[in-house]
């Protein structure tokens, strides 16, 4: 019963701290560099100054926004040691079928719900 409120409460602190700092935004923002490093790289009608002086700058935006995403992951993947820490059944519990179905329910819920309570709002 104790490792049911574990995950539940894992899957929220995660679900919000991943909506609270727009992880997809940072994944999108990545993409949108990466598509312009390669328009500038395989342009021919662009010249070769104006290709480093871009590439640098695209290349700062892009370590910077790299950056932040591992870092919000290091922090996701320290609170999932930090469950682990208080419960050693905690990993294979998530890692089992049973586990997975379990983690998968709660996140639909929780995410419908949320949605809801959103729209009243």
């Amino acid at each position: 019963m104790i490792i049911h409120i574990q995950i539940i409460f894992f899957l929220i602190i995660a679900y919000e701290f991943i909506k609270y700092v727009k992880i997809l935004n940072l994944i999108k923002q990545n993409l949108i560099i990466y598509k312009k490093i390669n328009k500038v790289f395989f342009s021919k009608k662009i010249s070769d100054q104006w290709k480093q002086k871009a590439a640098q700058a695209y290349s700062k935006k892009l370590f910077v926004s790299s950056f932040k995403l591992i870092f919000y992951f290091s922090i996701i993947v320290f609170l999932f040691l930090l469950f682990l820490f208080f419960d050693k059944k905690f990993i294979f519990f998530i890692n089992s079928l049973y586990g997975l179905i379990e983690l998968t329910l709660i996140f639909f819920i929780y995410h419908t719900v949320r949605k809801k309570i959103n729209a009243k709002l």
